[in-house]
């Protein structure tokens, strides 16, 4: 019995040795389809990495976004100094120039002229939406500075854009009451 039981308990161990010892590689999701090795022979070879394809290969657009962040600010002279963005102008002077920036690539992206805020029972506040402008892509590297003015109290500027999920999300470019700071908050 302490035979048998000694036999399996060394059959385990090896099996366990054997499993430490193939190397796996993560690698950030791509859009190009991958396969896992289904046979012994294949796990010899050395793996392909997602490095070297790139090295070898032109990127391919991804086909998933990540979950993006959207940011407003009021654009400074030195981020307008290198030109290095897109531009619109929603108003006529006198206009405030406001830079929306994000950290992962979002589709259709609307620059929106919000009017006829009300609140509905439930506390919500909607707006009648005219897009203004339109933006195939706003990317991480390539922020958009856009020529506006606030009226009032009530948001009469506003963004759209498809997230990861392909939803269309609404947001109000609103100014803080309380340092005059601007922030995005999501209407429906």
């Amino acid at each position: 019995m302490k035979k048998r039981f000694s036999v399996i308990l060394v059959c385990c161990l090896l099996f366990a040795l054997c499993a430490c010892g193939k190397t796996q590689t993560k690698t950030a999701p791509s859009a190009e389809p991958t396969t896992e090795t289904e046979s012994a022979a294949e796990t010899t070879e050395a793996p392909t990495t997602l490095a070297a394809q790139t090295q070898t290969e032109a990127p391919a657009e991804p086909e998933t976004f990540i979950a993006a962040t959207i940011n407003v600010d009021f654009a400074k002279d030195n981020q307008l100094s290198d030109g290095q963005f897109e531009s619109f102008t929603a108003v006529e002077p006198p206009q405030t120039k406001i830079i929306f920036s994000t950290n992962a690539t979002v589709r259709n992206f609307n620059v929106l002229a919000l009017t006829n805020g009300d609140v509905d029972e439930d506390g919500d506040m909607t707006f009648d939406v005219e897009e203004l402008y339109t933006l195939d892509r706003l990317t991480a590297d390539r922020p958009l500075v856009v020529s506006t003015t606030f009226y009032g109290l009530i948001p009469n500027n506003g963004i759209s854009y498809v997230d990861e999920t392909g939803t269309t999300r609404f947001f109000a470019v609103d100014m803080s009451g309380e340092d005059g700071s601007l922030y995005l908050w999501e209407f429906h």
